[in-house]
């Protein structure tokens, strides 16, 4: 509207005073360009991040209570369901010293399996959806390569859900770090914070393998949580 504004009251001064015409027509035409401009480019709605940020605080309020009601353990595992209705599961096990469920045991709330170390409980997480609306901007498929597809959620992360200010991956040995800065719904260490779950949605995904996924504060300037995603080798 502001430059919708500014185009018209140029166009008017310049029937108004001729010599400055050619000015006042150029001003008029690049304020009219660029408000037609803005209303197709700009999203069609926005959510203000203190909004989102409450959102994810009711889920990881939620989800927290239950970890210590239940008394799981600190672990997060994001599972690939390549045959369920959701790209992934977030698995909490219930001992610290746990098994992996197969992906066909991770549909209920509660897992209960004969093995005592496969016990916990699977939960939808933040990341799934996060994962299914960033693969509709990309051109092609996911990568499967950890360095490549390291770097496409990072940069999704920060560029198509303006999730952090800055996210930068490291790429090491069956692991990623990425040192996240500016995140905007609030601490990133919390359960399940979208940053986290995308990066580990979106590795577990992408390889095709669980990932275990830990956030802790960064004892550096730059960045304000390191995400660490750790998956498990094959046959594992």
């Amino acid at each position: 509207a502001g430059l919708a504004a500014v185009g018209v009251v140029a166009g008017l001064a310049a029937l108004a005073f001729p010599d400055a015409r050619p000015v006042l027509f150029a001003l008029a035409g690049t304020g009219l360009f660029a408000a037609v401009l803005t209303v197709y480019l700009a999203p069609g709605r926005f959510v203000a991040a203190d909004v989102g940020g409450a959102a994810y605080d009711a889920h990881a309020s939620s989800v927290e209570a239950l970890v210590d009601e239940l008394g799981l353990s600190a672990r997060r595992v994001y599972v690939p369901t390549p045959d369920g209705p959701e790209p992934a599961r977030l698995f909490v096990p219930q001992h610290a010293d746990y098994a992996l469920p197969a992906a066909a045991d991770l549909g209920p709330l509660f897992v209960v399996t004969d093995d005592p170390g496969e016990r916990g409980v699977s939960l939808h997480p933040t990341g799934g959806p996060l994962l299914q609306e960033l693969r509709r901007t990309l051109s092609g498929p996911l990568p499967d390569d950890s360095g490549p597809l390291a770097d496409r959620l990072a940069d999704g992360a920060v560029e198509a859900f303006e999730l952090a200010e800055r996210a930068t991956p490291e790429v090491g040995d069956e692991r990623v770090t990425v040192g996240v800065a500016g995140g905007a719904f609030g601490d990133v260490t919390r359960v399940d914070h979208p940053v986290a779950s995308l990066l580990g949605v979106g590795l577990a995904v992408g390889l095709g393998r669980p990932v275990a996924v830990e956030a802790a504060g960064a004892d550096d300037d730059r960045v304000d949580v390191l995400v660490t995603g750790r998956w498990f080798p094959d046959g594992d």
